[in-house]
């Protein structure tokens, strides 16, 4: 990949990465609302406000391993010259950044769960009591 071509897919990658690394800040501040376009949708983060910051809170480790990933094979595009290699290159990053934001949602998302369902089933003990 040459050119044009390697400036412009290179800018959707740089973007990416920078979509993700800000997503993670943000995420990680809890200054990412609840919205419709970005961020971690399950039935866990829809249901509750405390749920979405908090998932996301604990997912901005992940997305920034995905973005620094998705950098790297950006910066690889003009490291290396075969357009095969490139390619190999490129999935490799995708494949990585695909995988961590899976990994961070699942775990985040499995971490919030059983901790509100503790802290739900502690203030049911209370309450009987």
């Amino acid at each position: 990949m040459e050119g044009g071509a390697l400036v412009s897919t290179s800018l959707v990658v740089f973007a990416t990465a920078a979509l993700l690394l800000a997503a993670a800040h943000a995420g990680a501040r809890g200054k990412l609302p609840p919205n419709p376009y970005l961020g971690i949708r399950t039935t866990l983060t829809a249901d509750s406000d405390e749920a979405w910051y908090e998932v996301h809170r604990r997912a901005a480790p992940w997305w920034v391993v995905a973005g620094i990933a998705t950098a790297i094979g950006g910066f690889a595009l003009f490291l290396i010259e075969d357009g095969g290699f490139q390619m190999g290159a490129l999935l490799v990053a995708a494949a990585v950044c695909l995988a961590t934001v899976i990994a961070g949602a699942l775990t985040s998302s499995r971490a919030v769960r059983d901790r509100l369902a503790r802290r739900d089933r502690a203030s049911g003990e209370h309450s009987s009591g």
